[in-house]
């Protein structure tokens, strides 16, 4: 093997290594983001008695995702991920608002249907 062949072979060692390293180090940080982010819902749940579901992504990246709490006081049901609840008619006023702004923005109009954004 001569020099440059060792030199190359040294590079990328280095940069096999490296990378492992980043990888192991971003994990630990991704894991030590989680454990937090754990400690901090368990907090307001035992604290404020927050129940509910908790999802938090960077970029399309889910780094937590987690629910706790009771999903139902009166039935004793526990908050699972995912769960489903009959919310009635209370999205209609965050509808109604978010219409509004779009239309502020000039983003659609009240004259517009669904289908004309699908």
């Amino acid at each position: 093997m001569g020099f440059k062949e060792f030199k190359l072979s040294g590079l990328l060692t280095a940069l096999i290594i490296l990378s492992i390293v980043l990888v192991g180090h971003a994990q630990s940080e991704q894991s030590a983001l989680q454990n937090d982010l754990s400690a901090h819902l368990n907090y307001l749940h035992k604290a404020k008695s927050f129940s509910g579901e908790i999802l938090v992504a960077r970029d399309s990246e889910i780094i937590f995702h987690d629910a706790i709490g009771m999903a139902s006081r009166e039935l004793n049901i526990p908050m699972e991920i995912n769960t489903k609840f009959h919310i009635a008619s209370i999205t209609k006023t965050f509808t109604g608002a978010l219409l509004s702004i779009a239309k502020s923005e000039g983003r659609l109009t009240f004259e517009n249907k669904a289908i004309d954004f699908s």
